[in-house]
């Protein structure tokens, strides 16, 4: 298969416009469901549900006006519909559980192998192609991305008054904090794209307007940030309370990735599976450490599609050595 081929059906997987094609990407995964203390209790598969529209529903969207009507279709993805289409919540929505991370961690590897298969596909036509390049990046892969935000945007406020008309939440649920999360990784992708590929970019479209306002505002904020903190080490800034249990342990992991990081993908996974072992970070899936490690510039994006193909980290049967657990109880002291 052509690359090109490659890239167009991974950017049909990821084609998210609203919560349909949201909970579509979603149908047939199998999330986990955790107990209090983060044990895992029960494996729950993604399956789509058909609630019948009632009399009931009908007239109480009539009695709360036409913007209530129209949030309605467009929460249904149509007008007149006979049913409500969404996926089985109900089973997972008000326990713990890895809905969010799977959705993430499965939608940022579509993203890396796009990203990937562009590289190539670049490499090998520069020369002879340069037309069809310019049309790939800008009218396929950015105007999708572009469009997504977009429609994000537009429905999850609109889709807030769905919640004020019915007592029953879980029957019209709408995940508007993973849109947010998606709106959030579609503009990451769009800066990484027009900053790699500058003088293939069309300057006069709406994508790229966008990223230069958000680029003033960044570079002004980045200016601001390095002017208040610059006295501050970089481990001083970042938030490790969501990870780790303890600050004395959090200055201990600084010590450890400072002296005895070398293969990243390896020693990271040690690290990590050596302090789950003992009980001393909070307990999650293996992406939300990891996730901490890129936005916190532990990891490079190389390093992140590294764990991405390996899905997770290594075992600490696998990634254990004699010397990395003499450095280990060296400065962790148990």
């Amino acid at each position: 298969m052509q690359k090109i081929d490659q890239i167009q059906n991974n950017l049909a997987l990821i084609k998210i416009y609203d919560r349909h094609t949201l909970e579509k990407f979603m149908l047939g995964k199998n999330i986990t469901v955790f107990d209090e203390n983060q044990n895992s209790i029960e494996k729950v598969k993604i399956i789509e549900h058909y609630t019948p529209i009632t009399q009931e529903i009908s007239d109480a969207f009539q009695k709360s006006g036409f913007l209530y009507v129209l949030t309605f279709n467009i929460f249904n993805g149509k007008a007149d519909a006979k049913e409500v289409r969404i996926i089985n919540y109900v089973d997972f929505i008000d326990k713990k559980n890895n809905y969010s991370e799977i959705l993430l961690a499965d939608f940022k590897k579509v993203l890396s192998l796009i990203e990937q298969d562009l590289e190539d596909y670049v490499l090998d036509n520069s020369k002879t192609n340069p037309d069809n390049i310019k049309d790939l990046i800008n009218n396929k892969i950015l105007a999708q991305y572009h469009n997504s935000i977009i429609v994000f945007k537009q429905n999850y406020n609109t889709y807030e008054m769905v919640n004020s008309v019915f007592k029953d939440p879980v029957t019209f649920f709408i995940d508007i904090e993973n849109m947010k999360k998606m709106s959030l990784l579609f503009n990451k992708a769009i800066a990484s794209t027009i900053e790699k590929y500058k003088k293939y970019i069309d300057k006069d479209s709406a994508f790229y307007k966008k990223y230069k306002e958000e680029h003033k505002f960044i570079l002004k904020s980045e200016k601001k940030n390095k002017k208040k903190f610059k006295e501050k080490k970089h481990e001083d800034n970042i938030e490790w309370k969501d990870i780790f249990k303890e600050k004395s342990v959090y200055k201990q992991f600084i010590k450890y990735a400072k002296k005895h990081i070398i293969n990243r993908f390896i020693d990271y996974s040690f690290i990590f599976q050596k302090m789950k072992h003992h009980e001393i970070i909070h307990n999650y899936t293996h992406f939300k450490y990891i996730d901490w490690l890129r936005d916190n510039n532990f990891i490079t994006d190389k390093d992140y599609e590294e764990f991405v193909k390996n899905a997770g980290f290594r075992s600490l049967s696998k990634s254990s050595s004699e010397q990395r657990e003499n450095n280990f109880n060296n400065i962790f002291n148990l």
